[in-house]
């Protein structure tokens, strides 16, 4: 997250506020799920 929140220019809570959004969307509690997420599109 610190590298996408130093391009952004964006502060920490909010960076962290847009990742919990993108977790509830598709429905993932975990950066763990959301990696095995994408596998899945990726295979």
């Amino acid at each position: 997250m610190g590298v996408i929140r130093e391009k952004l220019v964006i502060s920490l809570n909010t960076a962290r506020f847009h990742t919990k959004n993108i977790y509830v969307k598709l429905g993932v509690h975990s950066q763990q799920e959301l990696i095995d997420l994408v596998e899945q599109f990726e295979g």
